[in-house]
């Protein structure tokens, strides 16, 4: 369990961060994230705060507590119940989001994920939902409508993938 539970959460941590900041009292009533596989993604935000602002570009860092629950297949809770057996990771960790038009980002366990607004994958709907609530506070699930994209003017990114070390490193692409 406890190998299947971490590749889940490092795959699904960010989709936990998404309802959690629609003003929740976080420690009371986590929110679920993505659920697949018989589990489902459950976290906590600790922290958020803005590391650099530089030409329309914005980097946050959340430190987020992520733990996961067992279900059965396509039996899946739509909200917190203190009934559910959540496992709690030890300890929290670092989820990095870059909020720029040209190339949106969100890094969970150092792994970079560039989101293309125009052509989204299922895959990555809970990277672009904790993006959406970061850098427009959109709490609901209206971002996911046709247009979202053009009436924010977010272009299909520059580059599909980013290598870097460092999330400052970000800042290299904005022009």
């Amino acid at each position: 369990m406890q190998e299947r539970q971490t590749g889940l959460l490092k795959s699904l941590a960010g989709a936990a961060v998404v309802a959690l900041l629609c003003g929740e009292a976080f420690a009371e009533n986590p929110q679920a994230g993505l659920c697949t596989g018989g589990y489902c993604a459950w976290g906590i935000i600790k922290s958020k705060a803005k590391i650099k602002e530089e030409k329309g570009a914005t980097l946050y860092k959340l430190d987020v507590l992520a733990g996961s629950s067992e279900h059965k297949e396509g039996q899946y809770p739509d909200k917190y119940d203190p009934k559910i057996n959540i496992e709690w990771n030890k300890k929290s960790h670092p989820v990095y989001i870059f909020c720029y038009d040209k190339l949106p980002v969100v890094i969970v366990d150092n792994k970079p994920v560039v989101i293309n607004f125009q052509e989204l994958p299922h895959s990555s709907e809970s990277d672009a939902a904790v993006y959406v609530e970061i850098c427009y506070g959109i709490t609901d699930s209206s971002w996911a409508s046709e247009g979202f994209a053009a009436k924010h003017d977010l272009e299909k990114p520059t580059v599909a993938d980013v290598n870097i070390k460092n999330p400052l490193e970000l800042f290299k692409y904005v022009k």
